[in-house]
């Protein structure tokens, strides 16, 4: 599988990095076919029909198109202070079929910046090795209070009622996720730096209509506690 987000009947051909893979890794040849997708539910069935310099064009012999599905899982995490434990979390996520990470700035982050860049290449990496159809959305470091601003059930005039506002908080006595999360519903999870988030960031979010959640008698680490509430997500739709 490769991927290309401008191919399409009237761009035949394939990206620069993309071809190179072709021509230089796998030393495919005029005449074979391959799927390439473009991120946005569209898998073509393409034949290579001309090798340049740095480009293949393609021949597109059929293309199939994929709805993506009515209802999407939003992580919110604080990056770990080890990129390596963020970056694996991330592309397990995408093969889970993640629909968007944000990367929250808390009082008790470890980390304050990221690679975006670096990220996204992961992303589409694990988008073609899992063959999801969707490349999901990957956002900056934001600041909590900002992106509750942004995100919350009075800023989300059209999904609300559809959707479920989720923050994972070490308290023996709040819900587990596994009982109170809905099938078909958008999931928006909230999970903090190891040191958990604040008393003050807790007061936002629950004044914000996010509900406290529990994800096991177990304490997880920042990482595993995002993969966590993905497979769980997956798990109830499945």
């Amino acid at each position: 599988m490769f991927y290309s987000p401008d191919f399409c009947a009237e761009n035949v051909l394939l990206n620069e990095e993309e071809s190179h893979h072709i021509m230089r890794v796998l030393r495919m040849n005029v005449g074979d076919v391959c799927e390439i997708m473009d991120g946005k539910g569209n898998v073509y069935t393409a034949k290579i029909t001309k090798i340049m310099k740095r480009n293949c064009a393609f021949f597109i012999q059929n293309v199939e198109f994929f709805p993506k599905k009515e209802h999407s899982f939003h992580l919110a995490i604080s990056p770990t202070k080890s990129i390596d434990r963020i970056e694996f979390m991330l592309e397990k996520c995408v093969e889970l079929g993640i629909d968007k990470i944000s990367f929250l700035i808390t009082e008790h982050s470890e980390r304050k910046q990221i690679n975006l860049e670096r990220l996204q290449k992961i992303v589409i990496a694990a988008t073609k090795q899992s063959k999801q159809k969707y490349i999901p959305i990957i956002e900056d470091m934001i600041l909590f209070k900002k992106f509750i601003e942004k995100n919350s059930f009075e800023n989300n005039n059209v999904n609300a009622k559809n959707t479920q506002y989720f923050l994972a908080h070490i308290d023996k006595e709040t819900q587990s996720l596994k009982s109170i999360i809905e099938p078909k519903k958008n999931i928006l999870m909230l999970i903090g730096a190891e040191g958990d988030f604040s008393k003050d960031e807790i007061i936002v979010a629950k004044n914000k209509k996010f509900e406290m959640v529990s994800l096991g008698e177990s304490r997880l680490r920042t990482e595993t506690a995002g993969l966590y509430a993905n497979f769980v997500y997956k798990w109830i739709n499945e």
